[in-house]
């Protein structure tokens, strides 16, 4: 890594910690729903709902050992957050695929999943992580190219 390059990943680096303090600070103060309470409560839920989200755009259905396997958690807690789910109505069945049963976001989940998308693209926008991303990639296909 050259003194430009070094310099322009220290920048982003620096926008990344940025962002991502600002991720946290969002998931800790967007508590105002059972949706966002039960979501921003633990990594693995959040992640569950981008999975759930996932299965829902892509016309897809996750197992129960899918979703463990997905997540790296247990067969045990992906059980556990499916029947949570389906119990709140965050999640439905969604018929038999492959492995078993599968799963998919309902709407008020995929409609939460897409209030945090406008929230996160505010938060892209009000640090600078796009630009710096976008000026490193820039150089180091300039300095592949000469």
């Amino acid at each position: 890594m050259d003194k430009i390059e070094e310099g322009l990943f220290k920048a982003y680096t620096a926008e990344l910690c940025r962002h991502q303090v600002g991720i946290h600070k969002a998931r800790q103060t967007r508590m105002d729903t059972d949706i966002q309470r039960y979501f921003n409560s633990t990594p693995a839920r959040n992640a569950f709902a981008r999975l759930m989200c996932l299965a829902t755009y892509d016309k897809a259905l996750y197992t129960k050992a899918v979703i463990s396997k997905e997540l790296h958690i247990t067969r045990q807690a992906a059980h556990v957050m499916v029947e949570e789910c389906l119990d709140a109505g965050w999640i439905e069945y969604g018929g038999e695929c492959c492995l078993g049963k599968g799963y998919r976001a309902t709407e008020p989940l995929v409609c939460a999943m897409e209030n945090y998308a406008h929230r996160h693209m505010e938060l892209v926008e009000q640090t600078k992580i796009h630009e710096a991303i976008e000026a490193l990639v820039a150089y180091r296909k300039l300095r592949k190219a000469s």
